[in-house]
């Protein structure tokens, strides 16, 4: 009995080979890449270095070329791990140049998109640039996100201050820098208005600091429970002089 031999298609095997390589392309395996082990760690550790990343400048947060939104610009996958750290989004700082928004509205738009991306944490917010046309702004973005404070920086003409009562229950450290046309107008100021009462109702607050000396009687404050103050231009009397007016005003430097 007689073997019968089929001849061996050498163009089969190279079809299945193009049959393989297509269904590849069609499913293709993801493999890890060794060559950025970056990419083979959880996010969770991501996270904690971005939290590293973050310069303890607050004006650096809000570059471009600094994180966290230099993170943003880096990959897809950093971009999603950077939006879903809300640690990353708790201080921001407002300052010139950065005050370029042409349209109303723009700058508010900023400030909320910082927040929802901080989700529930209090946020640290320093107003440090100034421009007159900026007043409303600065007034709203307070009215809306006082319960989120953590801290505040506020620099602005005497006049600007809002008088309205907040509540800021977070509220833990405030720095102010009152702004004067001329010193000798401040006395006239006082006798004419009211005590500014905007920041009474903070019974976290702890810790207040003057870049610019102010005169009795701008601000009223809740100083029963504060551990720490400082002022730039006061002498040691001026300090004890707050310290005796206990919940009343911010006290005079000696110049006026």
């Amino acid at each position: 009995m007689s073997r019968r031999v089929v001849p061996c298609n050498p163009l089969s095997g190279l079809d299945l080979n193009i049959q393989l390589q297509k269904r590849q392309k069609r499913n293709p395996v993801k493999k890890p890449n060794k060559a950025q082990p970056f990419t083979t760690v959880p996010p969770e550790i991501i996270t904690e270095i971005f939290v590293h990343c973050l310069s303890s400048n607050p004006d650096d947060r809000s570059r471009l070329y600094c994180a966290p939104l230099l993170l943003l610009r880096v990959c897809g996958s950093w971009r999603e791990i950077a939006l879903a750290a809300p640690r990353l989004w708790t201080r921001l700082a407002i300052f010139p140049p950065q005050w370029f928004f042409s349209k109303p509205g723009e700058v508010e738009a900023y400030v909320d998109m910082w927040f929802q991306r901080a989700k529930a944490l209090p946020v640290s917010l320093d107003f440090t640039g100034y421009d007159a046309q900026d007043k409303d702004s600065i007034h709203a973005i307070l009215y809306a996100y006082a319960t989120r404070l953590q801290s505040l920086t506020l620099s602005l003409p005497v006049v600007d201050f809002f008088t309205d009562t907040l509540e800021f229950p977070e509220l833990q450290q405030i720095t102010l820098a009152v702004l004067f046309e001329r010193p000798g107008g401040v006395g006239r100021y006082i006798e004419a208005h009211s005590p500014c009462e905007s920041f009474k109702v903070a019974p976290q607050l702890r810790e207040i600091h003057l870049r610019r000396p102010c005169a009795p009687g701008l601000f009223l404050l809740p100083l029963e429970r504060l551990v720490k103050f400082t002022g730039e231009g006061l002498t040691v009397n001026q300090y004890l002089d707050f310290l005796r007016s206990g919940s009343c005003s911010i006290c005079a430097p000696c110049a006026w």
